[in-house]
């Protein structure tokens, strides 16, 4: 079913996306929960931030899906980048 797809194929960019967050974090040596916080916070807007809005741009979507996605996407990074910090 195409909803059963969506969230295979969300697990896998979650789960790579965790797998590249733990490669940074061990690399910077996080290991407080603000060490994650500001990791997610800096790899959301600097990696996936930038990534959508020049997408945007040159792809003339509208901007209201990516403000709805933006905080989904932040939080996540947050919450990997303090599970991971405190985890490695």
């Amino acid at each position: 079913s195409p909803v059963a797809t969506a969230l295979v194929v969300n697990f896998i960019g979650w789960l790579i996306a965790a797998i590249a967050l733990a490669l940074i974090s061990k690399g910077i040596g996080a290991s407080t929960a603000v060490d994650g916080i500001i990791l997610g916070l800096v790899t959301s807007f600097g990696f996936i931030g930038t990534n959508r809005i020049v997408g945007s741009f040159y792809e003339g979507r509208n901007t209201a899906l990516m403000r709805v996605n933006a905080p989904y996407n932040l939080l996540g990074f947050m919450l990997m980048g303090v599970i991971l910090a405190i985890w490695t």
